[in-house]
């Protein structure tokens, strides 16, 4: 894939390559290639390829890749953003999946929400104030680096974990009920596309005493 994670070559149970594409920064192609009769339809995430229209198909609403745009507005209205139509801020490190709320807002909404919620003393007062401004509460930890092979310590920011996914609950996908809180490791135990790439061997800060040094 590129980065916006659209398909960029697709191949056979051999390896070879039967399809492969090339896109422009708001997902619409600058070419398109196919060694044998096959089509691959899928485009940004979450994105299927209506090839009649040229639109693409993101569950709640169609995306026009030549404008960047959903073509219809937000069906959550005003309260996904002033901007109704709009795909993303940025389509390089934003995400839209379903054609409602960036994940990115979604999640700025849920750590802002926990710092009102949180019981007192729950969270250092360092992590109190990033989440309070949208940033997740961060731990401080001693891992195993597997590229390196060696042991280091690090801040680590919490992670959010789709307790249902979009297949299966896609209407809730982000609504915080369907949300949970868990470290970089808890969230690779459970979403087998989240990779740490490192073993956790120690907590050394946790997120309620955590001061970031």
């Amino acid at each position: 894939t590129d980065v916006n994670g659209a398909p960029e070559e697709m191949t056979d149970g051999g390896g070879n390559i039967v399809w492969e594409a090339g896109y422009q920064v708001w997902g619409n192609l600058t070419h398109e290639k196919e060694t044998r009769p096959v089509q691959q339809n899928l485009r940004f995430q979450g994105q299927y390829l209506d090839r009649e229209t040229g639109l693409h198909y993101n569950l709640y609403r169609f995306y026009d890749p030549d404008i960047g745009k959903f073509i219809s507005g937000d069906p959550i209205s005003i309260r996904g953003g002033i901007n109704l139509y709009q795909y993303a801020p940025n389509p390089i490190s934003w995400i839209d999946p379903l054609g409602l709320k960036c994940w990115d807002s979604a999640r700025r909404d849920y750590w802002k929400a926990e710092a009102k919620a949180a019981p007192k003393g729950m969270y250092s007062p360092v992590n109190m104030l990033r989440m309070r401004l949208g940033l997740a509460p961060k731990i401080r930890v001693r891992e195993f680096h597997f590229k390196t092979r060696t042991e280091r310590v690090r801040n680590v920011s919490l992670e959010l974990n789709h307790r249902h996914w979009p297949q299966r609950d896609g209407k809730h996908v982000d609504i915080p009920y369907n949300l949970e809180k868990v470290t970089p490791w808890e969230h690779a135990a459970k979403d087998p596309y989240r990779y740490p790439g490192s073993e956790l061997l120690e907590i050394l800060q946790g997120i309620g005493n955590y001061k970031g040094f």
